[in-house]
């Protein structure tokens, strides 16, 4: 019995003791977080450089600070960002696509353990086959185990090597017609179809294993939305981002040259987007257009000159009264695309 009751204060006393190690460590109590938010920095004049920077986001309410951030742009002598408008991650590597006027590259970088963070000094410039077909760049996204790196009015599309890795090699160019694609901005997956967002539209094209299929892809137009009181229907320079049922459009600037402070809400279906259901949301916190929107767990990131976080509910629905503003003007100059990373 002395034995029993022994073994059983043992496992009581172990039992406690890895409470307390979670409980310590616990995100609640002490903000631990292996997820961390990319923000690509590039420079058209080429004056203030270009990098990244880097910041960790509390897991527990989606926040950032300026604290734990950093500016990188100190890199290996093999390869660095320039101008970087796209940043993609896959397995243990980052890939910056660069939109050069001088040449048309990417960079490839080691992420991942001990820290969970990229490691600079690991960074390549890949020029792949072909890639000189494409012109200037613009976005990279992956799959089906296939790489898809955005450039003129086509795409590149690439396989993955055994450390799945892009290989350079089998890079194969397709270049869809002018009157599927106008100047494509970036590119998105969402379920079976990839989308290309373009100056002022949006083309849809069915995608399997194999890759993407020219012959379904269809250009979208936006119904006649009124956005606000300061700009015409018409949009420039327009993201895409996919939340739980709802697919999201943002943009910087009407037709006239004024900024719009909102996105438009569109349902998604077994057919893609639904034209037909989308919607102008105004959101005045905003301080410029928004030049992109981004999805992580539960909140939505809106980037412009600031970037700005708000809740989305279990339907991807944002909420507007939730927003608050987590950096202020010019803390990323010249952003592009906002990604997150989270070691696994």
């Amino acid at each position: 019995m002395y034995k029993i009751n022994k073994f059983n204060r043992i496992r009581s006393l172990s039992t406690f003791l890895l409470g307390l190690f979670i409980y310590i460590y616990s995100p609640s109590v002490y903000g631990y977080s292996n997820t961390y938010a990319y923000f690509p920095m590039g420079d058209p004049d080429y004056i203030h450089g270009s990098g990244y920077l880097q910041c960790k986001v509390n897991d527990n309410d989606g926040s950032m600070d300026l604290k734990n951030c950093i500016t990188v742009t100190d890199f290996s002598k093999f390869g660095a960002p320039e101008n970087p408008e796209g940043l993609a991650f896959f397995s243990d590597f980052a890939y910056f696509v660069n939109s050069s006027i001088f040449n048309e590259y990417y960079t490839k970088c080691y992420a991942g353990a001990p820290n969970g963070v990229i490691n600079p000094k690991t960074c390549v410039d890949i020029t792949p086959t072909g890639i000189e077909n494409l012109g200037m760049l613009h976005a990279i996204a992956f799959n089906w185990g296939y790489a898809y790196i955005l450039g003129g009015n086509g795409y590149m599309q690439c396989r993955l090597s055994i450390d799945l890795a892009i290989d350079p090699n089998s890079c194969v160019t397709h270049n869809l017609s002018a009157n599927l694609l106008d100047n494509p901005r970036d590119i998105v997956f969402n379920g079976q179809y990839v989308y290309f967002v373009n100056w002022d539209s949006y083309t849809q094209c069915y995608v399997n294993n194999q890759g993407i299929e020219p012959a379904t892809c269809f250009r979208h137009t936006f119904p006649e939305i009124s956005p606000d009181e300061h700009g015409s229907s018409k949009w420039w320079h327009i993201s895409l981002n996919f939340a739980g049922k709802y697919a999201y459009f943002t943009r910087t600037m009407n037709r006239d040259y004024s900024y719009a402070k909102g996105y438009i809400q569109c349902r998604v279906n077994y057919d893609g987007i639904d034209t037909n259901t989308c919607v102008f949301k105004d959101l005045p916190i905003l301080h410029m257009g928004s030049a992109q929107v981004v999805f992580h767990e539960r909140y939505a990131y809106f980037i412009d000159t600031n970037v700005t976080k708000c809740n989305i509910d279990y339907n991807g629905i944002i909420d507007p009264s939730s927003c608050v503003v987590l950096f202020d003007q010019n803390v990323v100059p010249y952003p592009h695309k906002m990604t997150f990373y989270k070691l696994l």
